[in-house]
């Protein structure tokens, strides 16, 4: 994870990063970010590139097919910390 981010960060200028633990023990949080992948079903978009203070894009990386899915791209969504 620590690699991931610094080299995204280089080659960017984004910050990207995984949901905390304790949001994704939010059932209502947790929700937000399950999406539907063709051929894989319901997956968890946990990581997410922040833009400024309110935007995210959560996706998914689909290594076997080398796909990456876009969940969702808006406002930042609700966590344990931030009340969207």
């Amino acid at each position: 994870d620590e690699v991931r981010t610094k080299v995204f960060f280089e080659e960017t200028g984004f910050e990207i990063s995984r949901e905390s633990d304790m949001t994704l023990k939010v059932r209502r949080y947790r929700a937000e970010r399950e999406f539907i992948v063709p051929g894989l079903g319901k997956q968890l978009f946990e990581w997410h590139v922040k833009i400024g203070r309110t935007i995210r894009i959560h996706f998914f990386i689909d290594r076997d097919n080398q796909k990456v899915y876009i969940g969702h791209c808006g406002r930042h969504l609700g966590t344990v910390s931030y009340n969207s």
